[in-house]
């Protein structure tokens, strides 16, 4: 059918042809980025570790040397620092001078799980050792810790301090907590965490074998300090995942009705093989949140 104008002269034809064409101009100016980034999907810069030393533009951690296996970073920009979680060790680093007042926690695993780990056929250097998985912030003097125990997880807690000139770097060694569900027992296993209103989420394996991996959430407040994962029905499994999108809409309670929805991205998931989370909590500031994963 043919449509009128405001003065009631007929313009279908002629305008519909003209939605055509401009609906197809729309539909490449939107389709242009994504095949100009598939045929060009090239580094402007690309530098080799030699070229970039030789380039004087970076400044090596010194104490990289003892060769600690580097896995875990977390940036503290408030004070100023940045930790490093390695084989045995957590390292306190200033960002002004990476090798200046540099501090040092030495975390290894208990010498009984060392010893079990040897026995179940592992190799002493490389897998029987506490490698730091997780390092997150907690609260603002303390940052949560897991490592890999020698293939039994293990959960800590370091304090920093409160103000930037306070240096404090102290890990209790006396408050420890199992850390299944939430640090993987392979040192080599891909593995992604994130707190977040002091629930620890993390996607891991359950098991020693690395059979069962799921999503999970931890920690929270004294009333609700109990771990949820996700079903470990057959049905649900997913296998050859490469990245793993995460929807989380937060809706707040307090004098507001916005809407927040965030979206992240976990990449490398190939063993990731649940197709669904969904959990709900009511934490500390009335907030109420929903997250549903979605695997392609």
């Amino acid at each position: 059918m043919s449509a009128r104008n405001i003065s009631g002269k007929k313009i279908g034809t002629r305008t519909s042809k003209a939605q055509r064409i401009f609906a197809m101009l729309q539909l490449g100016m939107l389709l242009s980025p994504v095949i100009g980034t598939s045929k060009h999907n090239i580094p402007r810069l690309k530098l080799s570790y030699k070229d970039l030393l030789l380039s004087n533009s970076c400044v090596p951690f010194l104490g990289s040397a003892e060769g600690l296996d580097f896995r875990t970073v977390l940036l503290d920009e408030e004070r100023g620092r940045l930790l490093l979680g390695a084989k045995d060790h957590i390292f306190l680093l200033s960002l002004v001078d990476l090798n200046k007042n540099v501090k040092k926690i030495f975390w290894p695993a208990a010498r009984d799980k060392v010893d079990l780990c040897k026995l179940a056929g592992k190799d002493a250097h490389t897998e029987c050792a506490n490698f730091i998985r997780v390092l997150q912030p907690y609260n603002r003097t303390h940052v949560y810790v897991c490592g890999t125990g020698a293939f039994h997880p293990v959960c800590g807690y370091i304090e920093l301090g409160t103000h930037k000139e306070e240096v404090v770097f102290r890990f209790d060694a006396h408050n420890l907590e199992s850390g299944r569900l939430k640090c993987p027992f392979d040192p080599q296993q891909p593995f992604a965490s994130v707190m977040t209103d002091e629930y620890l989420y993390s996607g891991t394996a359950s098991d020693f074998l690395g059979k069962d991996t799921a999503l999970t959430r931890s920690l929270g407040s004294s009333q609700d300090n109990h771990c949820i994962r996700t079903d470990i029905s057959e049905h649900y499994w997913l296998n050859g995942t490469k990245k793993a999108h995460i929807l989380f809409k937060h809706v707040c309670s307090e004098h507001s009705l916005f809407v927040h929805r965030r979206v992240n991205y976990i990449h490398g998931y190939t063993i990731l093989k649940f197709a669904c989370f969904f959990f709900c909590c009511v934490g500390s500031r009335s907030l109420r949140s929903e997250g549903v994963l979605r695997m392609i």
